[in-house]
C-alpha cells in the first residue's frame, strides 16, 4: 500500500508542477476505459491509467504490446521506473508519472517532461554567476 501512495503522491507532485494542468478523475461506473481526463488550456483529454509498482524495461514492453492500437492516451503511474523503461514509453507515446520524479506526457496541445536527479528528487535549477549571472 505505501507504494500507491507514493504514486498517487508523484501524480499530485507531477499535475501540480505545471501550471494549468488538473487531473479529473472519471465517475464512478464509468466502464470505457476512461479513468480521467487530463485538463489543459480549455482542453480535456481523456485518458486511461495503469499503476504498477515497479517499471522495467519488461514491464515496458508488455504495456507497449498490450495498448497496441489502443486509441485513448495512456499514463503509467509507477512507484519507480528504469532509464530503459521510460525511454520505451516515452517512445511508444505512452505516458509516465513515477515516485521518483520523473514525467513525461505528450498530448496535443501539452507536453510534460521531468527528469529526476540520480538521487531521486527533483532536479534543482543551476544558478549563473559571474558575466552570466548578470
Amino acid at each position: 500500500m505505501n507504494q500507491l501512495l507514493a504514486a498517487e503522491a508523484a501524480i499530485v507532485r507531477a499535475v501540480c508542477a505545471v501550471p494549468g494542468l488538473s487531473l479529473i478523475p472519471a465517475e464512478a461506473g464509468n466502464d470505457h476505459g476512461i479513468d480521467g481526463e487530463l485538463e489543459f488550456s480549455g482542453t480535456r483529454q481523456q485518458i486511461a491509467v495503469q499503476i504498477k509498482s515497479r517499471a522495467s524495461a519488461a514491464t515496458a514492453w508488455q504495456i507497449v504490446h498490450e495498448y497496441a492500437g489502443v486509441d485513448r492516451p495512456l499514463v503509467l503511474i509507477a512507484a519507480e521506473s528504469t532509464a530503459d523503461a521510460r525511454r520505451i514509453l516515452r517512445e511508444h507515446g505512452i505516458g509516465l508519472i513515477d515516485g521518483l520524479g520523473n514525467a513525461h506526457i505528450q498530448l496535443p496541445g501539452l507536453l510534460v517532461h521531468v527528469e529526476a536527479g540520480q538521487s531521486g528528487s527533483y532536479a534543482r535549477p543551476v544558478r549563473l554567476s559571474g558575466k552570466a549571472g548578470s
